[in-house]
This record gives C-alpha cells, structure tokens and sequence, in this order.
C-alpha cells in the first residue's frame, strides 16, 4: 500500500469515520437499554458493535500507510485538500472522544448494578442462612433427625 493516494487516503479516513459514527450510535443504544434492563436486546447491539471493531481490525494493516502518507504529503497538499483531511481526522477524533465516555458511563452503570445485585444475593443468602438457624434451633430433637433404620 505504499502507493497510497489522496482520493484512497480519503476514503479511508471517511469510512473510519463512518465506522466511529455507528459505534457511537450503537454505544448510546446500548446505554438506553442497559437503562431499561432490556438485556436480549443488548446482546443484539454488542454483535453489531463487534462485527463494526472487526471491520475496524481488519483495516488495522492499513494504518502504518495511512500514518506515512499524512505524515510525508500533508505539507504538500493543497490547502483545499489538506483542510478536508485535517477536518475529516479532528471529526473521527471528537467522535472516537464521545464514544470513550459513552462506553465509560455504560461500564459504570454495569458495575453498579453488579454489586448491588451482589449485595442483594449476599443478603438473600443472609437471610436464608438465618432462616435455617432459626428452623433448626426451634424444632425438637426428633424432628431434627430422622430414625430411617427402624
């Protein structure tokens, strides 16, 4: 690829960017749904958000050209040329940005639901630890134990 030109590096930059939009589309879904508890339907949207990060890894052996092309031609791009793609890297950086904090904020909520639904499990078990101790302490002692021999 190391013939990479402006109107190839450009596509790439569109469809990164592209690729950005529709995980932060489906991050905002997926915080919606972890709101609402609708945890079949999130499984559907974490598959769409995995197949959009495959496509992004597959493209993963592109970025050393795409690095090296910026990198050597962007002082020789005309300006018209150079503002597109300063514009098009600034508007995949705020978005990637975005989706940091909506993937922060549902990973917060998760944990949060995590440990009270722990703490609401510790205190069931709790109680039904209390509940034996208390069946076993009241009863006789022939009930307690169960003559099958005869």
């Amino acid at each position: 690829m190391s013939g990479l030109n402006l109107l190839e590096f450009e596509r790439l930059l569109e469809d990164r960017h592209g690729h950005c939009l529709r995980l932060l589309e489906l991050s905002r879904q997926q915080r919606d749904l972890i709101d609402g508890g609708n945890f079949t339907a999130l499984l559907g949207v974490l598959g769409q958000k995995q197949q959009i990060l495959g496509r992004l890894e597959g493209q993963k052996h592109r970025q050393p050209a795409l690095v090296e092309f910026w990198r050597s031609r962007r002082e020789s791009l005309a300006s018209r040329d150079r503002d597109r793609c300063e514009r098009l890297l600034a508007e995949i950086d705020g978005v990637l940005a975005r989706l940091v904090g909506e993937e922060q904020v549902s990973s917060e909520f998760l944990a949060r639901q995590r440990d009270a639904t722990r703490q609401e499990l510790e205190q069931l078990h709790l109680g039904s630890e209390v509940h034996r101790a208390y069946r076993d302490g009241m009863a006789p002692t022939t009930t307690r134990h169960l003559d099958v021999g005869g």
